[in-house]
């Protein structure tokens, strides 16, 4: 069944993308009316995973307990999973350390490092890069450690070649565990994330108490813009990982190059686009000047479709960043593909995901180990 979303009318859909703005840099704003938002700015909160920082911005502002409650219990909750995150990850570390399995955090937890304050980012699990070489190592490491496989259909993950499994942790935190930055198969032709070389020169940052190894500064950004871009570009969550990533004088010059290497230097440069369009800051355009055309559309999208995108307004213009593709000429098959595709359905409460079902075939998951570790074929 399609549920009919209520329309947010255009003066409280702009207030609102102003206070999520506001919210993340911190800038102050005109009064507080909380009879303009209601639960709009909770709905608008919640889709762009910012409650925590909307949250800690209105505490400092008003009581307003109909305003700040539900932002409040967000907050609580992440609060809550980040203690049972880091209760999982001081597991994880002491397994893959003592194993001598080289792996590194992504996302999640090493984003919130970054941010003006740990709490304002929201997270939800974890995803960890380790070499493709020793994945069944560290995937039977985990489940010795208490973790659990989720993704249980070989013959579909086998025909996805996929390059993560989700597990769920001792403690339930959900777990992504990578042998590739880039999870579709077709994909990863276009965008070429070095996974030896990324764990090789990987940083460290103190999370919950210990040393947990991060990409490094420039790498974080590129699967930011990579991850940003093809995700869809929707999110202000997003944005601001960018932004807190870029706040430190980035070696703009070895970012190129390796954007360059990695192909992801357009989905980079619209990340950064919007970023810039959407909470402030600059960077060298110029380095990318040869993708005008393709910045031009997306920004001339944003200017028809206002962004931040508020649930219940028009459309976010998600496709035009989620068929990007290395080059502007390569970008245009699937853009056009998707754009005469008929609309699909939303799914139902009774939809399930595949790859959790449960289906034991030794072989197909014996090949698809063999693909990823580069073994002889048996």
């Amino acid at each position: 069944m399609i549920l009919q979303q209520r329309r947010t009318p255009a003066a409280a859909a702009s207030g609102i993308r102003g206070l999520l703005v506001r919210s993340l840099i911190g800038d102050e704003g005109p009064g507080l009316d909380p009879s303009v938002f209601g639960d709009d700015l909770h709905r608008a909160a919640d889709y762009h995973r910012i409650s925590p920082a909307v949250y800690l911005y209105l505490r400092a502002r008003t009581d307003d307990p109909g305003l700040i409650g539900p932002l409040q219990h967000s907050y609580q909750q992440q609060m809550a999973r980040h203690l049972q995150t880091v209760a999982d990850l001081k597991i994880l570390a002491q397994a893959l350390d003592g194993a001598g399995i080289s792996w590194v955090l992504v996302k999640g937890p090493s984003l919130s490092a970054i941010w003006p304050r740990p709490d304002m980012r929201e997270y939800h699990d974890l995803d960890l890069l380790v070499d493709r070489h020793r994945f069944l190592d560290a995937l039977s490491t985990l489940q010795a450690a208490g973790a659990v496989l989720v993704d249980r259909n070989p013959p579909m993950i086998l025909r996805q070649l996929r390059a993560e499994l989700r597990l769920h942790l001792r403690h339930g935190t959900t777990l992504d565990l990578h042998w590739d930055l880039v999870n579709d198969v077709t994909l990863r032709k276009e965008f070429r994330f070095p996974t030896d070389a990324m764990i090789e020169r990987a940083s460290s940052a103190a999370i919950g108490g210990i040393a947990v190894p991060v990409l490094d500064p420039v790498d974080t950004l590129l699967h930011l813009g990579y991850h940003t871009t093809l995700s869809g570009a929707h999110r202000l969550i997003w944005f601001m990982d960018i932004r807190s990533a870029s706040s430190h004088d980035p070696d703009w010059a070895r970012i190129a190059s390796r954007a360059r290497a990695y192909g992801v230097e357009l989905p980079l440069s619209l990340a950064f686009d919007r970023a810039a369009r959407i909470l402030g800051g600059t960077y060298p355009r110029h380095v990318w000047n040869r993708f005008r055309a393709w910045r031009f559309l997306a920004k001339t999208a944003d200017r028809l479709q206002p962004v931040p995108w508020i649930p219940g307004t028009t459309g976010s213009s998600r496709a035009l960043y989620q068929n990007v593709r290395s080059t502007t000429s390569a970008s245009l098959l699937p853009a056009i593909r998707d754009a005469l595709r008929p609309s699909s359905t939303a799914r139902d409460d009774t939809w399930r995901n595949p790859l959790h079902q449960d289906l034991a075939d030794p072989a197909a998951w014996k090949q698809y180990l063999s693909l990823v570790e580069g073994r002889p074929k048996p």
